[in-house]
């Protein structure tokens, strides 16, 4: 009885609309790019701090090091800014270490558990003579700490 009646709904229609970003016009607008030569110069200055040399004791693996850290420096920056802005920037927290280090699945391995963690954290975090008057936070690790701590647990 019912196939004799007709149901009419509307038509919408789709307006593709072509988005498209604008850094000038964005909350983007006053971000500065990321500067390689600085970047890499800022790099250098702080691996001038790490004690790696201290508990690695060849010098071409030294230099190999240097250089790893060199080569992959913004992706190193870059992981470093992620896990600081969670919690405590511009330094990490040890919490911020524990969880870094989670997520990577690097504590729990055979040959490096929680407490090999917090000696690692503990062992990067010695306070240097040359900083000690500046307004790196003690409690907390600086980048050149966190490279020392990669090397660290590395090892």
């Amino acid at each position: 009885m019912r196939s004799h009646l007709t149901i009419s709904q509307k038509e919408y229609k789709k307006a593709d609309v072509a988005r498209t970003f604008d850094k000038e016009n964005s909350i983007f607008k006053e971000w500065r790019l990321t500067n390689q030569v600085k970047l890499l110069a800022g790099f250098v200055y702080e691996l001038k701090f790490w004690r790696v040399p201290r508990f690695v004791k060849d010098e071409t693996i030294q230099k190999k090091l240097f250089a790893i850290m060199c080569d992959n420096r913004e992706l190193i920056s870059t992981v470093f800014l992620m896990i600081c802005s969670q919690s405590q920037y511009p330094s990490l927290s040890w919490l911020d270490f524990q969880s870094f280090l989670n997520s990577l699945n690097i504590i729990g391995v055979p040959g490096f558990q929680s407490a090999d963690a917090d000696r690692v954290y503990i062992a990067a975090k010695v306070p240097i003579k040359e900083l000690r008057d500046t307004d790196l936070p003690e409690a907390f690790m600086s980048r050149h700490e966190f490279l020392e701590a990669l090397v660290r647990v590395a090892d």
